[in-house]
């Protein structure tokens, strides 16, 4: 911001402001990073021990069912906001 002085004649820029705004994205990169060092610290301990368990296989009628019912989902909110639009336009 930016205020005149008492004279008029020339602008003085207020430096608490951009102090504060300095302060808090400098305390937001040391958070960020913080946080980013202790996610790849975790990483190293993330390793998986001993045997995997078996994959398991989905049934084939089942992910028919799912994908039949999400495109008719699908196709019911399209045509709902269709009506709808259809609607307010008379």
């Amino acid at each position: 911001m930016e205020y005149e002085d008492s004279q008029g004649s020339r602008k003085v820029e207020v430096l608490y402001q951009s102090r504060i705004e300095t302060e808090s994205s400098e305390t937001m990169a040391r958070l960020l990073c913080t946080f980013l060092l202790v996610l790849a610290s975790w990483s190293a301990f993330a390793q998986s021990s001993g045997a995997e368990p078996p994959v398991e296989h989905a049934n084939m009628f089942t992910v028919v069912i799912f994908i039949v019912v999400f495109i008719a989902a699908c196709v019911g909110y399209v045509g709902y906001t269709w009506w709808r639009g259809r609607k307010k336009g008379e």
